[in-house]
């Protein structure tokens, strides 16, 4: 992707002035950046990457929602599109050069926001996969624990997943 121009902004003014937002927090950080910027995405997406990964990082924790795009959905309200995607693919893969050979799962309630995130990851050069609503993040966030846990017993820098289908 060409930049031509980057600039930096405070959290709600970065909010304010957005179409889509990505949000790319760790999630002891979660709830409070939501609540920051929440009056400045009502009628935008949200595109929330975040893993409930607690100390023990590879043993599943999901939050009492359910997950932590479920979370974000009920602190900023129906009128932010909550999408969730990203959550198995590591930063220090999307900030590389290299092809990532892994695909993303993307949930979320709303098939027009749906398609977009999809075109993004696209342009990202991954695969990608609508799979049901919004509560279904759940799945993704929970399987990020189990692919640190295949990293560390294997020793892989970045395990990602594929579906398959015949």
């Amino acid at each position: 992707m060409g930049l031509e121009t980057i600039n930096g902004f405070e959290l709600g003014e970065a909010a304010k002035l957005c179409d889509l937002a990505v949000l790319t927090v760790p999630y002891s950080s979660h709830e409070t950046i939501l609540k920051i910027v929440k009056e400045y995405l009502q009628g935008k997406i949200l595109v929330d990457t975040t893993v409930p990964l607690q100390k023990e990082v590879t043993k599943v924790s999901l939050p009492k929602a359910g997950s932590a795009a479920v979370e974000a959905q009920n602190i900023l309200g129906d009128d932010v599109t909550v999408i969730a995607a990203l959550q198995n693919i590591g930063s220090h893969l999307l900030s590389s050069e290299d092809r990532i050979d892994a695909e993303v799962l993307i949930s979320g309630n709303n098939e027009a926001a749906l398609n977009l995130v999809t075109e993004l990851v696209e342009e990202l050069g991954l695969g990608s996969w609508h799979v049901g609503p919004l509560e279904n993040s759940a799945a993704a966030e929970a399987l990020t624990s189990i692919l640190i846990a295949i990293n560390k017993k294997y020793k892989r820098k970045s395990s990602g997943i594929k579906i398959t289908s015949h």
